[in-house]
């Protein structure tokens, strides 16, 4: 089924729209893979800035004679899904393809989009992970070794819809069908927002299948760069998702109930790794560790779905007619 909200004359084809915090050491690389973007449709870049600290209009300035790009604030509530939010209703175009700061688009993603976006209401990209030494002095040329893309579309591929899987960091949707579905849930703060979309698309009737020609580079960062808090909130965001819609058992990580004695698993690991050096770094251990009590913290603070925060599905949406409470 093509598009039904063609742009008008003169409009932007398509919205990219890019949520950051504190960014502007990283999404440098990202503009300039839009820069460089081939056979491209009239498109927007629309920059959600989700409380930055840092001199992100600064990294953006060097931009503004090659992009058609602004910087929309989000400052009310921290988390990708609200600035996401905030996106969708800044954006001028009816096609919407989302990417993180920190990683590099394939030279095609936006001509893909487009085409995709043309004949489905939404879909999922592929990332391509790249050890984070490549991305370091802002050289494209090297990215795009990782993540080349294609000139010639493809059909999506299906994925399991049970659980399906949406790329947060590069993803396409209609605008129209985002705000049918009210956009994002920012009541996921840490992660896992976008799988939570692709859910509620799902039981919506929508499909979310996934592109293999649309495609970036991810920015894979080392072992022990992450702190054990961010790991920890993630497995919590994963128990919070798991529980608002019925998944425990049924997604990888919580498959089999093998999670439940993860902890216990990795603290035997650490233990071995002291009389046995060499078996597993320090960095994955407490990755493995800290992600594994934070889906067990989870499950336990969210025995029931009453005990879950409180929706906050379409979030930033729209502007606020009063002020939000945080």
């Amino acid at each position: 089924m093509r598009s039904p909200h063609p742009a008008p004359d003169g409009a932007p084809e398509l919205s990219v729209i890019i949520p950051v915090h504190d960014g502007a050491d990283v999404i440098g690389l990202q503009l300039a893979s839009l820069v460089a973007q081939i056979d491209a449709p009239r498109f927007e870049v629309v920059v959600v800035d989700n409380r930055s600290s840092d001199d992100l209009a600064g990294a953006i300035e060097p931009f503004h004679e090659t992009l058609d790009i602004r910087v929309v604030a989000a400052p009310e509530r921290p988390g990708a899904a609200y600035a996401r939010n905030v996106g969708i209703g800044a954006a001028h175009a009816e096609h919407l393809l989302f990417l993180d700061a920190d990683d590099s688009a394939d030279p095609y993603a936006v001509l893909n989009t487009h085409r995709t976006l043309e004949r489905r209401p939404v879909f999922s990209g592929s990332a391509v992970p790249v050890p984070t030494e490549a991305f370091e002095g802002g050289d494209l040329g090297t990215a795009r070794r990782f993540s080349p893309g294609s000139p010639t579309w493809s059909e999506p591929l299906p994925q399991d819809q049970a659980y399906p899987i949406l790329c947060g960091g590069l993803f396409g949707i209609r605008r129209s069908t985002a705000v049918e579905i009210n956009g994002m849930d920012a009541s996921f703060p840490w992660g896992g927002e976008d799988n939570d979309l692709a859910i509620r698309l799902t039981r919506a009737g929508y499909r979310v299948e996934v592109s293999p020609v649309i495609t970036i580079a991810y920015r894979q960062r080392p072992p022990g760069s992450v702190s054990a808090r961010a790991h920890l909130r993630a497995g919590f965001a994963h128990a919070q998702l798991c529980t608002r819609h019925g998944l425990w058992g049924r997604t990888p990580s919580t498959r089999g109930g093998r999670w439940i004695l993860e902890p216990a698993r990795a603290l035997a690991a650490a233990a071995l790794a002291v009389v046995r050096p060499g078996r597993a770094s320090r960095a994955d251990l407490v990755s493995r560790f800290t992600t594994a009590s934070g889906l067990l913290l989870g499950r336990i603070r969210f025995a029931a779905p009453a005990l879950l925060p409180r929706p906050l599905i379409g979030c930033g949406l729209r502007p606020p007619t009063a002020p939000e409470r945080i």
